[in-house]
């Protein structure tokens, strides 16, 4: 995985996925919610860079997550956009997941898993430049 100066994933390799993410949704799931959304970014996050990425959530939202260590937080949000560590959210509070809420997004998620699962697989491979590999 690339990585920008700070250690997030390289900006550029981001952006290719946020974009990647918004076509295979419109392409194959265009009614996803946050949580379906956040659900499939974090399988397509996991496969692109080739560590894990995790969808959480809580009451409010859904986002997707990596926490390669404790002290290491670094949260996408793709209904906003965001992407950054934590702290450095203009409000961190709105990423605290819950148990609740990372369940809620874990049930939608197996709810639809081959939706979720052929949905990620297309924006990894958008993003990568390569065949999908579920046609």
């Amino acid at each position: 995985m690339r990585t920008d100066p700070d250690g997030l994933p390289h900006h550029d390799d981001r952006r290719a996925l946020a974009e990647a993410l918004r076509a295979a949704l419109t392409q194959r799931c265009p009614d996803a919610d946050g949580d379906l959304t956040a659900a499939i970014g974090a399988m397509a996050a996991s496969r692109f860079f080739g560590v894990r990425f995790r969808a959480e959530g809580n009451a409010a939202r859904a986002w997707v997550a990596r926490r390669p260590n404790p002290d290491v937080f670094e949260v996408w949000d793709p209904a906003t956009g965001a992407w950054d560590f934590v702290e450095r959210l203009p409000d961190p509070a709105l990423y605290q997941p819950t148990p609740e809420g990372t369940a809620r997004v874990t049930a939608k998620a197996q709810e639809a898993m081959a939706a979720v699962a052929a949905t990620g697989r297309l924006a990894q491979a958008l993003a990568a430049g390569i065949e999908p590999d579920d046609e």
